[in-house]
């Protein structure tokens, strides 16, 4: 079964302010964007990848590409106005094999681990829909206007990326129309009707939202150097 990752990397970054996108922010002197475009390339070579740039960001990525002397196969496409256009213009587009599974995972989640992207793609494999999970480790509050309520904690779940699919999944998921409320893929997955399955995720995998989360990222770039049979390398 063909596997491709569509790794999304056209997003503004509004939270993180800061002039440069936070994609091409770098940690310990190398750009997030490479970061994750080489994790995924030296943990699982045999997935074809789909990089989803705005077009602005073309001639920088391929700046980055010469300055660090990268030559890896890749496909690029360009993004849309939210996470949910970007993904469509792909599918619109990209010629997928017929029986495949398609991986969608966020640019600055550079720290993914190998089993958190093998178990996706292998439950997704089976049930046709996954989202890698992580247990909630904070005290959780729902917020309902004036009012509040702590959650029990150990019935949620922390979603992380890759979230895998079916092509066929895919393409009928990202077939509705837009709506504001189309948090993630899984929840459009979700939308049209079919039920996602979680596999397990790991906690360095963290999505780099604000300037302080460059902090935890050095940190844990840092233990993975001195670690060099941690899971996520």
């Amino acid at each position: 079964m063909k596997k491709y990752v569509i790794l999304l990397a056209a997003g503004k970054g509004n939270r993180f302010s800061n002039t440069t996108p936070k994609q091409f922010t770098h940690i310990d002197g190398v750009p997030i964007i490479l970061h994750t475009f080489l994790t995924f390339y030296n943990l699982v070579p045999e997935i074809e990848r789909i990089l989803v740039l705005n077009k602005t960001d073309r001639l920088l990525w391929e700046n980055i590409l010469t300055e660090y002397n990268v030559d890896i196969p890749h496909h690029i496409v360009y993004g849309g106005m939210q996470r949910f256009h970007s993904v469509k213009n792909v599918l619109d587009v990209f010629p997928f094999e017929q029986d495949s599974l398609i991986g969608i995972h966020d640019i600055v989640r550079p720290f993914v681990s190998k089993r958190t992207i093998t178990d996706a793609y292998n439950t997704a494999k089976i049930h046709g829909a996954c989202a890698p999970a992580v247990n909630a480790v904070n005290t959780l509050r729902l917020v309902d206007g004036l009012n509040n309520k702590a959650l029990n904690r150990t019935n949620v779940k922390v979603i992380q990326n890759p979230q895998v699919f079916t092509r066929d999944i895919l393409l009928t998921a990202f077939g509705q129309a837009y709506e504001d409320d189309f948090f993630d893929d899984a929840t459009v997955v979700e939308r049209s009707g079919k039920t996602v399955h979680l596999s397990e995720g790991n906690y360095e995998n963290i999505k780099i939202t604000y300037p302080q989360d460059l902090y935890l990222a050095e940190a844990i770039l840092k233990n993975i150097q001195k670690t060099p049979v941690h899971d996520s390398l």
